[in-house]
C-alpha cells in the first residue's frame, strides 16, 4: 500500500480575527507580563500526533511574526495587527530581537493512557501542562480583575510546565520558514507506539526595556540605512513602541502506509 503524508498544524484563539475573535492559523502570543523581573518563555505546543512503529516524521516547519497594534486613522480603537513574517530576510535563520527568541523542540515520548487534567484556568487554546491540541500550557498562571486583553491575552503573571517526552530535535528562532514548500526533509522511525509534539518556547520582545537602534530611518540617510538593515530591523526601529512576537506556528508531517487517518 502506498504510504500516506499527513500533515499536522497549528490553529488557535486570535482576537483580531474579524474583530470579534475566533481562530486562525498559529496561536497568539501575549504581551511581557508587567511583573517585574519575569523572563521565564511562553511554552506553546503547537502540533501533536500519534504514531504507530511503521509511521515516519518526514517534516517539521515553523511560523514567527512581529505583530504591533495600529490604529485605524486616529489615536484610539479601533486597532488592526500590522502583521509581518520572521524569516523574509537575507538571513531568515540569524534574526531575533535584541531581547527575545524562540526555541522550537520536538519530542518523542512512548503513548501516554487517555486522560485529561482541567486546570483552575483553563480556557481555549490556553491548557494545564500538557494538551492533544494546539495550545499555550502553563504551570501558573495569574489574570487581573480587569484584563486588557480577551482570553489567554490578559494574563499578568505566567510560569511554563516543563516539556514532555524525550528532546528529539532543538532548533533557535526561525530555521525552516513557514512559506516555503521544501520544509525541513527528514525521515525518522519510532519504536513503538510513540506520540510526538512540537513546543515553540517564546521569549517575548518587550519595548519598553529592549531600546532603539542608534540609526535614523528617516532623512537623507533612510535609504542608505535601510540597505543595511534586515527587514525585521526596519519593522522594530518603525514601531519600536509596540512591536511584539504576535503569532507563532509548527507543524509536523508525518507519512504512513497505513489506510488511517491521522489521530
Amino acid at each position: 500500500m502506498r504510504p500516506r503524508r499527513h500533515e499536522v498544524a497549528s490553529a488557535g484563539f486570535d482576537d483580531y480575527l474579524a474583530r470579534l475573535g475566533g481562530h486562525a492559523t498559529g496561536l497568539r502570543v501575549p504581551a511581557p507580563p508587567p511583573s517585574a523581573g519575569i523572563v521565564a518563555p511562553y511554552t506553546f505546543l503547537l502540533a501533536s500526533v500519534e504514531l504507530l512503529p511503521d509511521d515516519f516524521i518526514v517534516g517539521i516547519s515553523q511560523l514567527a511574526t512581529l505583530g504591533a497594534k495600529t490604529p485605524f486613522g486616529d489615536a484610539g480603537p479601533p486597532f488592526y495587527p500590522f502583521e509581518r513574517p520572521i524569516g523574509l530576510g537575507i538571513m531568515p535563520s540569524l534574526w531575533h530581537p535584541p531581547d527575545g527568541f524562540i526555541v522550537w523542540t520536538l519530542t518523542l515520548e512512548p503513548t501516554p493512557p487517555s486522560r485529561a487534567i482541567v486546570g483552575p484556568l483553563d480556557q481555549e487554546s490556553f491548557i494545564f501542562e500538557d494538551a492533544m491540541g494546539p495550545a499555550l500550557l502553563y504551570e501558573t498562571a495569574h489574570f487581573p480583575v480587569a484584563p486588557t486583553a480577551p482570553g489567554y491575552l490578559g494574563l499578568d503573571g505566567y510560569t511554563p510546565p516543563a516539556l514532555r517526552g524525550r528532546i528529539e530535535m532543538v532548533l533557535r528562532d526561525i530555521r525552516f520558514p513557514w512559506g516555503q514548500n521544501s520544509f525541513h526533509a527528514m525521515r525518522r522511525p519510532v519504536d513503538g507506539s510513540t506520540r510526538a509534539r512540537l513546543y515553540a518556547q517564546v521569549t517575548q520582545t518587550n519595548p519598553a526595556t529592549r531600546g532603539t537602534l542608534p540609526v535614523s530611518i528617516t532623512g537623507a540617510d533612510a535609504a542608505a540605512v535601510s540597505e543595511l538593515l534586515l527587514p525585521e530591523d526596519l519593522y522594530l526601529a518603525k514601531f519600536a513602541s509596540s512591536a511584539l512576537y504576535h503569532r507563532v506556528a509548527g507543524r509536523i508531517v508525518i507519512e504512513r502506509g497505513r489506510n488511517e487517518d491521522v489521530r
